[in-house]
């Protein structure tokens, strides 16, 4: 996309955007940036749960320099 098309929307490499077609054309639209309040909101259980390997990672010993 156009440097200036980006610029003019507010959009910059990594940006998010809804993608839609109208009439054949395509609309883009810059997705609004949610508060932590709405992030926090999209947190449960079930996609927040530790897998197997985050468990073998996190009980890891150290293996260089780092700080616990």
């Amino acid at each position: 996309m156009p440097k200036a098309i980006l610029q003019h929307l507010g959009l910059d490499v990594g940006s998010v955007v809804d993608v839609e077609l109208a009439d054949g054309q395509p609309i883009i639209r810059p997705k609004p940036k949610l508060t932590l309040d709405e992030m926090l909101a999209t947190c449960t259980p079930e996609n927040t749960a530790l897998t197997d390997e985050d468990r073998e990672w996190l009980s890891d010993d150290p293996v260089g320099k780092e700080i616990l």
